[in-house]
């Protein structure tokens, strides 16, 4: 019985959501990203969360949304607590499912986030994935589960990238207090660079704000960014090379006090 199947059977008494996390002040971006860029309806809010319905093809286009840190697989019910899906493992393999079947990586490790996460409960849960998919249980792990209670109802769920969709692929190299990368596309997002040709960063630093401008702007002719510091320009070029962009992004060292 092939996972799908599975799924359809859970779903038939039980809504599987996709949650997507968000940096604080960053809802306005996160809903225009959402609505404009992938036309997802939303379907729910909490906190720094906001929920969409799910299915295959969402999770893909999940997978591209630029201002999200975190993106989940998750169900919702009052009774889902540990001792119940330890009781109903079929609902916690089902998550996992899906998010192993549309990885574009392997898994090799896991860990349960849970109030409780001592308990005979969550222990028993943690070795039914060990032993299930062959995972082992790390602090730092790929697969990340949690269950927890925000309100009246228990929300079981599982992370579908092994890393934050905030890492981007893109940073080989990183300096303290570079700026988040969802935090950077909101910025420029701000700006409506759509009808811009040409666009400069005087304090351009490991590269975040250039990369995310001329990955979401084709129309972009000319990007420069300023640095004073060799070894800030250094990082930058080994992201912007990363990022498949050294020959659109130039970047200069210069003073901007410097007339």
């Amino acid at each position: 019985m092939t996972y799908l199947v599975k799924l359809n059977q859970l779903m038939k008494n039980q809504e599987i959501e996709i949650k997507l996390s968000y940096i604080h002040g960053l809802k306005s971006v996160v809903l225009s990203e959402l609505r404009e860029r992938f036309g997802l309806n939303i379907i729910g809010e909490y906190d720094e969360s906001v929920y969409i319905k799910f299915s295959e093809s969402v999770l893909a286009d999940v997978k591209r949304l630029r201002s999200v840190a975190r993106a989940y697989v998750v169900t919702h019910d009052s009774k889902f607590n540990p001792a119940y899906i330890s009781n109903h493992k079929s609902i916690l393999k089902a998550l996992i499912d899906v998010v192993i079947e549309n990885a574009s990586r392997d898994f090799n490790s896991f860990k349960i986030s849970c109030a409780g996460a001592d308990s005979p409960e969550v222990r028993e849960l943690a070795r039914y994935v060990q032993e299930t998919f062959s995972l082992a249980e790390k602090l730092e792990a790929d697969l990340k589960i949690h269950l927890i209670k925000p309100d009246d109802m228990w929300e079981i769920g599982i992370q579908i990238t092994p890393r934050p969709l905030s890492v981007r692929d893109y940073r080989a190299a990183d300096m303290s207090g570079a700026m988040d990368p969802t935090i950077a596309y909101a910025v420029n997002s701000f700006c409506r660079l759509e009808k811009a040709s040409s666009y400069l960063n005087v304090f351009s630093g490991s590269g975040t704000l250039l990369i995310e401008a001329g990955q979401c702007y084709k129309n972009l002719e000319k990007i420069i960014g300023f640095d004073n510091e060799k070894k800030h320009l250094s990082l930058s070029i080994q992201n912007i090379r990363q990022a498949g962009l050294i020959e659109r992004v130039q970047v200069k060292e210069e003073n901007i006090f410097n007339k």
